[in-house]
């Protein structure tokens, strides 16, 4: 569950950065939003945080199966022995 609250997080300031950046090019550009774009201005935090938590989840779970498995983590710093 900690993993999930991380990647939510990440999700939610992945989105508000992203929000910022188009809010920015808009109001600079003649400062009209279009429908269209207001739109998806409104569903960007939401689809951003669903996309963060799925994000952390499937990554937390593919490292947890790779320790079960007993895969050994490369040591790319001993290349000559």
């Amino acid at each position: 569950m900690g993993v999930g609250v991380i990647g939510l997080i990440a999700g939610l300031f992945a989105g508000w950065v992203i929000q910022d950046l188009i809010g920015i090019a808009f109001v600079t550009g003649g400062g009209r939003f279009p429908l269209e774009i207001g739109v998806l201005i409104g569903m960007l935090m939401p689809v951003t945080a669903v996309a963060g938590v799925v994000t952390a989840v499937l990554v937390d779970r593919h490292s947890a199966r790779r320790k079960r498995a007993g895969a050994v983590p490369r040591d790319f710093g001993s290349a000559g022995q």
